[in-house]
């Protein structure tokens, strides 16, 4: 589940969901696949985000869940914060399986 966060989740539901494993085309249709998109590309004059790291995060997120999917119930990465430079995974929770 990827979504841009704050009121856009909360409010307008703003999400796109895939299952792993990902690949790049799948990350890429994720992002586009947001109403708020334009945010990450640098609306306004804002700068965009690092769009390369987001993908590069999200395909190694995946490659771990797929290793570990048989010890994982869920998992949340939350929040993802990207600037121009890099993304950083500020929290993460993990469920294990009983």
């Amino acid at each position: 589940l990827l979504g841009i966060g704050g009121t856009g989740v909360e409010i307008y539901g703003d999400t796109s969901l895939r299952m792993a494993p990902l690949d790049e085309r799948t990350v890429r249709s994720m992002v586009k696949n947001l109403r708020a998109h334009k945010l990450l590309e640098g609306y306004r004059g804002a700068e965009p985000i690092n769009l390369e790291e987001l993908v590069r995060m999200m395909l190694k997120f995946s490659d771990l869940i797929m290793e570990l999917e048989d010890h994982i119930e869920s998992v949340d990465l939350n929040p993802v914060m990207c600037n121009s430079k890099k993304c950083i995974a500020a929290d993460a929770r993990f469920v294990l399986k009983t």
